[in-house]
């Protein structure tokens, strides 16, 4: 029996493509090797999906740009996004890598491919290891896609929060209910238009391994505010545990029901942050809250003194894990998209400080798609 190590050690993701369709019959490989990847119960979407999604390429393609570009705007613009990139030493080369970067670009490619096959699974039936069988499944078509000569990429961009998820399921007219179907990624399939180099340097097993016994549990200390932020703070340390950085992407809901119940009004940006912060602090969440808009209106920045949710945040970051959930944060930006239609939001750092009871929310804020990609020094104002 071959060795599989050899096609996984030459595998790498390939994002441009000929224009050449996929036959039919390499199709059905692909296809079968993500069916033995699942258990009897998965029901598989595959047949219908690869054929539906061909209609719907450019707007999956302008999702996918519009998720990562908004996160990596944010990124570029507090400065985090240019370290990845210090080893290129062309400086032209490198803006232009940085450019293809925070525009989104880098996600728009599988408008392109001759064949995109969405990944998703049913949540009404077998649901304990949908993310795992699902993923196994992808690795499955990626592996087999490279050994019959095909380049493939799995996308999660488009699908990363939870409300691109639900506008992906829009597109290929599938039920948006939280409990009815899951959407993992998609991923993008065709004949290579890129020279297949050899994949990037690993980390060593000696790096990667560690063999050891972990031991030790802390006690909870109850009462009602710090009952719920304990609850809080496993959930995060639980879904940092199972998504790690993608964590934060999944959680933009988390407080959002609290405002939702309450009347903002407004008819501007400022109306609807203002309207927000009268609600909470007449609710008790936070004592002192102030905001400003900069970087091209972009950047909203939230100082907070005194949140209820503060020590969550101050033991989340004393058990190693860089908080990323703010509830406060999420009403406001919850409700610029609900009531003024923005086209997405961000939360892109946050910032505490224990001892004086202060904490600083930096988001990103996109009131249209031509914001995405435009990009400054966010630390200068």
């Amino acid at each position: 029996m071959a060795d599989i190590l050899d096609v996984i050690t030459t595998r790498k993701s390939i994002r441009r493509y000929k224009p050449d369709p996929v036959p039919e019959e390499m199709i059905n490989k692909i296809l079968e090797a993500a069916r033995w990847a699942l258990p009897v119960r998965t029901i598989n979407l595959g047949d219908l999906l690869s054929s539906v999604i061909l209609k719907q390429k450019n707007k999956i393609g302008r999702l996918a740009r519009i998720g990562s570009g908004s996160r990596m705007t944010a990124w570029y613009c507090l400065g985090d996004m240019q370290e990845r990139f210090t080893k290129i030493e062309d400086p032209v080369r490198r803006a232009e890598v940085l450019r293809f970067m925070y525009s989104g670009e880098v996600s728009e490619f599988a408008k392109n491919a001759p064949l995109i096959i969405a990944v998703i699974g049913t949540l009404m039936e077998g649901s304990i290891d949908v993310p795992y069988d699902l993923s196994a499944a992808i690795e499955n078509m990626l592996l087999e896609a490279h050994s019959i000569g095909l380049g493939a990429c799995w996308v999660h961009g488009p699908v990363a929060t939870t409300r691109d998820a639900k506008k992906f399921k829009e597109i290929l007219d599938i039920p948006t209910g939280m409990g009815e179907y899951k959407v993992i990624a998609y991923v993008a399939f065709g004949w290579p238009a890129e020279e297949r180099k050899h994949p990037r340097p690993k980390k060593s097993l000696d790096e990667l391994v560690y063999w050891r016994n972990s031991e030790g549990r802390k006690g909870l200390i109850m009462n009602k505010m710090q009952y719920c932020n304990d609850l809080m703070v496993r959930m995060e340390e639980l879904f940092y545990h199972e998504l790690s950085d993608c964590a934060p992407f999944k959680v933009e809901l988390v407080g959002v029901d609290f405002i939702q119940s309450r009347e903002i009004k407004g008819d501007s940006t400022e109306g609807i942050i203002q309207s927000c912060i009268r609600e909470i602090k007449e609710a008790g969440l936070v004592k002192e809250i102030e905001y400003n808009i900069s970087g091209m209106r972009i950047k909203l920045e939230l100082r907070m003194k005194d949140c209820v949710h503060l020590p969550k945040e101050a033991r989340l970051r004393r058990s190693g894990v860089k908080p990323y959930i703010c509830p406060i944060a999420n009403m406001i930006l919850d409700q610029l998209i609900e009531k003024l239609g923005y086209e997405t939001t961000y939360i892109a750092r946050m910032d505490i400080d224990e001892e004086t009871g202060e904490c600083k929310v930096c988001s990103a804020i996109y009131e249209n798609e031509e914001q995405i990609g435009k990009v400054c020094n966010w630390h200068e104002g």
